[in-house]
């Protein structure tokens, strides 16, 4: 027999505080990974909104239905609050509406949550430390200047993963992650 379950919360830190239980996380805590957002892996949103596509469009009877460049634009702009389940809904809604062999911008009726330059605002009773703006210089990517952020981000908080974790707005073990695959030894 084969457990599979998905959260958004930190296990293993609700365990050391009691609001998990531990026996419960060792039995089924056999493998654990942890899959990133879709807002946060742009270049797979279009390989996968088109698997999905794929497979639903044989399932309605129509097959060979591809996204047409706009549509996958679109996709690949908008934040996924729902991640692949909501993606997986917005395509198969889409395809009620498709008039033919391609399915067209129109079509997906993407709701509110587009990604916008706008900060987001924090939720209540999170205090936020100042605003470190991190000018990049050129030929820096995205990577490097989260790099940067992250790190300068955790020498604010004292060293603190858990203080620099909840000031970038990330789980503790996402941040873990980060910091591995920059290369930061961290306690």
């Amino acid at each position: 027999m084969r457990l599979i379950s998905a959260t958004h919360r930190d296990l293993v830190e609700m365990t050391s505080v009691a609001s998990f239980r531990s026996d419960l996380l060792f039995r089924i805590n056999t493998i654990m990974f942890e899959l990133p957002a879709l807002r946060t892996r742009k270049e797979d949103i279009v390989p996968i909104a088109e698997h999905i596509l794929e497979r639903i469009a044989c399932d309605q009877g129509k097959p060979g239905v591809r996204l047409s460049a706009r549509a996958g634009d679109a996709l690949t702009n908008y934040a996924w609050p729902g991640n692949v389940r909501e993606l997986r809904n917005t395509l198969e809604r889409a395809l009620i509406f498709c008039q033919g062999e391609q399915l067209e911008l129109e079509s997906l009726r993407l709701g509110p949550h587009k990604v916008t330059s706008q900060p987001l605002t924090p939720p209540a009773g999170f205090t936020q430390s100042p605003q470190v703006i991190h000018e990049p210089t050129p030929g820096d990517s995205l990577e490097d200047m989260e790099r940067r952020h992250i790190l300068q981000t955790l020498k604010d908080a004292g060293g603190k993963v858990d203080a620099a974790a909840l000031r970038l707005g990330i789980a503790r073990s996402s941040l873990y992650v980060k910091l591995r695959r920059y290369g930061v030894a961290v306690r």
